[in-house]
This record gives structure tokens, sequence and C-alpha cells, in this order.
């Protein structure tokens, strides 16, 4: 009887955290079905409206990095940082050190000057710097796991990545982090993940388009609060590295 109790506790338990991952997925699935149904009120499916819906966002894209480019050059210069991490003795590219955080994906934007970024132009979506990650859409609320063992060093939400987290990964300090969520799973800074441990899920928060997760990895790190908004940002320009080359 005593062992009957203790598997009964045990499949609530499991239970209760089925239900509880289900409510977030639920509540991130409604929130964006209400952001599709005003766009499409808006567009009424019109296609040079969208078009020029489209081209608005990513001029205020280009305004938003042009602007965080200026705000990352003082912090630097300063040395005004929340925190800062460098890896150290990284291993030759093409070493496969992570796993992929999604489990079925596609790629929808890959690291550096891609078509998309269109490196140089002013009035580029990225105010003219490179990709700084790899984009993945396996779609809307799907679970994102940590790419590898690790402690949680920082997240929160701003109007860049959305909502974000930070993972710093033993014996070489490299960071990953893991921008657009539409949930967290509420995991503490100071919190202890393993491989392929679900952090989070699939969104567009923040500055995105579309459905995906925004995955970079660091090879320096840094955190700074914006004092426009107050916001907690993670270094955009400077420091990634190609997670292609790892993973």
């Amino acid at each position: 009887m005593e062992d009957q109790k203790s598997e009964s506790e045990e499949k609530k338990e499991e239970l209760e955290d089925f239900n509880y991952k289900q409510k977030l997925q639920n509540n991130s699935l409604t929130q964006t079905k209400t952001g599709k149904n005003q766009l499409l009120s808006q567009t009424k499916g019109q296609e040079a409206q969208y078009q020029k819906m489209l081209e608005d966002v990513e001029h205020r894209k280009s305004l938003f990095f042009t602007e965080l480019k200026e705000i990352e050059t003082k912090i630097i210069q300063g040395g005004l940082y929340l925190l800062h991490v460098k890896a150290e003795n990284i291993p030759p590219k093409k070493t496969k050190l992570f796993k992929w955080p999604e489990d079925d994906y596609r790629i929808t934007q890959g690291y550096g000057c891609t078509s998309y970024a269109r490196c140089g132009r002013s009035r580029g979506p990225y105010g003219g710097a490179p990709h700084n990650g790899v984009d993945l859409a396996g779609g809307f609320a799907t679970p994102i796991k940590s790419i590898g063992d690790g402690e949680i060093i920082a997240n929160g939400k701003n109007d860049g990545w959305g909502n974000g987290v930070a993972i710093k990964h033993a014996p070489y300090n490299l960071v990953s982090v893991y921008g657009h969520l539409s949930a967290f799973e509420f995991l503490q800074v100071g919190t202890q993940v393993r491989t392929g441990q679900i952090i989070g899920y699939e969104g567009s928060t923040g500055n995105a388009t579309g459905s995906h997760v925004h995955l970079s990895l660091y090879k320096e790190f840094f955190t700074y609060v914006k004092e426009k908004n107050g916001q907690l940002y993670f270094n955009y320009f400077d420091g990634s590295i190609n997670p292609f080359d790892y993973l």
C-alpha cells in the first residue's frame, strides 16, 4: 500500500506539471491568435498594405538596433556591465558540443550577413549589422530546450529579445541565449539545467516578425540596463560566434 501511495503521488506530480505546461502554452496561443486576428482585420487581405506594414516594422527595427549599437558602445567603453562572461580555451569549430533547442524545426535565418540582414546598409533590419544568431521555427509554443548542461545566468523581458534566457556552459564558459520566447519555465538565475531540459516555449515576443526562437552563442557575453526603459539587455553586436560550428 505504501508503494502504491508513493506511485500515485508521483503520477499526481507529473499530471500537475503537465497541466501547468499546458496552461502556459494555451495562454501563449491565445495571445498569438489575438495578434493574428488584429493583423488580418487591419490588412483585410490587401497584400500592398501588408507589405507596407512589414516595411514599417523593418524601419523601426533598424532604428532600434542603431540606438542599441550606440548604447552597447558606451557600455563597453565605460565597462558598465552588470554581468560579464568570457569563454576560455574554446574547442575547434565542428566540435559537437551542443544539441539543437527544438526537436522538429526549420531554419528561417542563418548566422552573419544573411540576405535579410543586408549588412552595411543603414536601413537594414539590424542597422547594417550581421545577424548574431540562428533563427529556428518549429511552430508556436514548441518547447525550447537547453542546448547543453549549464547554469541560468540571466533571464527577463525587453522590447528587443522579448522573453529571453541566457545559460552559461562549463567548462568553456560559452553562453547560449534564447530569444522571443512566448513563455518561460520561470527558472531562477542560478538554476542548474540539463541538456534537453525545457526552458520555455517558442513565440514572437520582442522585436520579431513571426514565431521562432533566436539562438545566439557567445564567447563574450554581458548584460546591462537600458536607462530609457529600465529593461535588462544582453549584448547583440560583439562577442557572438556561429552556433552552427558547435551544434
